[in-house]
């Protein structure tokens, strides 16, 4: 018989012992989170169909409040897709594309993943757009 272990973890699972349960549970959602890991940026990037514009933020930040009626002003004007996500939301996938402060705003898909750097307008967003 070879190593096998699902049927392992489906033992330890049957067990009396609550340590051995917990020690099994933990096992698996570890594994799982590597797994997920795995996949990484470039299934993130594989699953953005075309380009998008991706305003990362953080409830309470002055720069953020200051920029956010410039992006709503961006996200209903562009034809590019566009999506908003607050720090405390963000999925590990987003947090491996090097958001290091906020506001920070990153253009994905096919032409990136690249961070805009430019001015924080509305009018200068759709400008870096139009030049990409």
């Amino acid at each position: 018989m070879g190593f096998n272990p699902l049927k392992m973890v489906r033992k330890a699972l049957k067990s009396n012992s609550l340590l051995v349960k917990v020690a099994a549970a933990f096992l698996v959602f570890w594994l799982f989170g590597m797994v997920t890991s795995a996949v990484g940026l470039e299934g993130f990037q594989a699953g953005v169909k075309g380009d998008m514009m991706v305003y990362f933020h953080m409830n309470g930040c002055p720069h953020c409040t200051k920029f956010n009626p410039e992006w709503e002003k961006f996200a209903s004007s562009t034809q590019m897709k566009t999506k908003k996500v607050e720090s405390r939301q963000m999925n590990a996938q987003e947090k491996q594309l090097g958001v290091d402060g906020f506001p920070t705003i990153m253009l994905l898909g096919s032409k990136g993943p690249k961070k805009y750097s430019g001015a924080r307008t509305a009018s200068a967003l759709q400008q870096w757009v139009n030049n990409l």
